[in-house]
């Protein structure tokens, strides 16, 4: 009976968490695909760049065009870090939790568990979890990434055909200089 109280205990405090932690691991994911996304650009803009063909505004691949992609997967990979971070510690507290025995421990996650949700679970986290804000942002993120790769087909002005915008076409289409 002991046991079956505090499985029940351990499982109110544990649902205190899993909502949060259900949110970071959609928003990782999100950011995972961008980031796979944005480095093959980085990758492309810079075969591009080497052999000198145009990008998908019809420009050359500039230094900048290569800056931003780079700042990109930089910024994405420090979100992912801090994502993970908070999954981590968010496991780490419901381990402590499940784990936790006599009343000193239990009474040692508990106030853990408020120092965890002091810091974690703000209003405007809430306001996040609620409005779904985070995820659309990332999942718009992903998206325009993906459309940067993949393109859309747009009319030529010179030969008035449909022709795709992606990088990877553009890269497809693009033959290395001949060097004599």
């Amino acid at each position: 009976m002991a046991n079956q109280q505090k499985l029940q205990d351990d499982l109110t405090l544990i649902n205190q968490i899993e909502p949060m932690q259900d949110e970071w691991n959609t928003l990782l994911t999100q950011k995972g695909n961008s980031l796979v996304y944005a480095r093959e650009i980085l990758t492309i803009l810079q075969q591009l760049q080497t052999n000198n063909c145009t990008s998908t505004n019809g420009q050359l691949v500039t230094a900048g065009d290569i800056d931003n992609a780079s700042s990109t997967i930089d910024n994405l990979q420090l979100e992912i870090i801090a994502l993970q971070t908070n999954l981590d510690a968010g496991q780490s507290m419901i381990d402590q939790i499940n784990s936790a025995q006599t009343d000193t421990e239990k009474a040692a996650a508990s106030f853990a568990l408020n120092n965890f949700m002091n810091t974690y679970n703000t209003i405007a986290f809430q306001t996040q979890i609620i409005s779904g804000s985070e995820r659309d942002a990332a999942k718009q993120q992903s998206a325009d990434l993906l459309k940067q790769l993949e393109g859309e087909n747009v009319l030529d002005p010179i030969t008035n055909q449909l022709v795709n915008n992606g990088l990877r076409t553009r890269l497809s289409q693009c033959r290395a200089p001949v060097i004599p």
